[in-house]
């Protein structure tokens, strides 16, 4: 867990990294740099937290499984909202923008970073908690939840062998190749977008019981753009 409540702008930084031949296992968000960034933006001046360049895995590939915890309760509703996520970078962000790839060397422009995936889902039992399944999770090859909009760029995600996959069609919710469930940002004057850029998503099943996707599953407010 990456936080910053104390709202000193601090910024999360992840460059030249490879990752390979991991299992990360987790009750509550999972991923293969970090499994939850919780940066503290003051509500009124979102800006980008998360920044990832130059990272990728090597050719055995990756294993990530989120748990099954609820997530965050809605009050007015009475209902839980399940932002929890399972990512090959990042299970989940909030109050963040996330960049990756924006701050490449020159030269590098048109370089492809590759994730390799072994298995990324989760886990739930089957129960019922108020009138939203436990197990409406969120599972990606890069991104399981992602708040106050992101940039991707230049990302690949193949999965390795003939039973690779993201997502599972009892237990998760929001299944994708790139972000699962992401939400725009905005301070009422300016939107801060999801948006994909020059990234593939080849050789993997992706399964989910309620919005599957290539690229990206489900988002809410507007400024969407792939």
């Amino acid at each position: 867990i990456i936080t910053d409540y104390k709202n000193k702008r601090n910024r999360v930084g992840f460059n030249d990294i490879i990752i390979d031949d991991i299992y990360v296992e987790s009750a509550f968000s999972s991923g293969g740099l970090a499994g939850l960034v919780a940066m503290d933006d003051n509500s009124n001046n979102h800006y980008t937290g998360v920044r990832i360049n130059r990272c990728a895995t090597g050719d055995t590939g990756i294993t990530i499984v989120g748990g099954y915890n609820p997530g965050l309760k809605n009050g007015s509703a009475g209902q839980y909202e399940p932002r929890q996520g399972s990512g090959g970078f990042l299970g989940m962000v909030v109050k963040s923008r996330t960049e990756i790839n924006t701050q490449l060397n020159p030269g590098e422009e048109d370089n492809i970073y590759t994730i390799k995936i072994r298995k990324i889902t989760n886990f739930a039992p089957d129960t019922e908690l108020g009138t939203t399944r436990m197990g409406d999770a969120n599972s990606a090859g890069i991104i399981g939840y992602g708040g106050t909009g992101m940039l991707i760029r230049n990302m690949a995600i193949v999965g390795i062998g003939n039973d690779a996959f993201i997502g599972d069609a009892d237990k998760t919710g929001n299944a994708s190749g790139i972000v699962a469930f992401a939400q725009n940002g905005t301070d009422g004057n300016n939107n801060y977008p999801v948006l994909l850029e020059n990234c593939s998503v080849s050789n993997i099943n992706i399964n989910s019981h309620l919005n599957s996707a290539g690229l990206f599953s489900k988002g809410m407010e507007t400024g969407w753009a792939t």
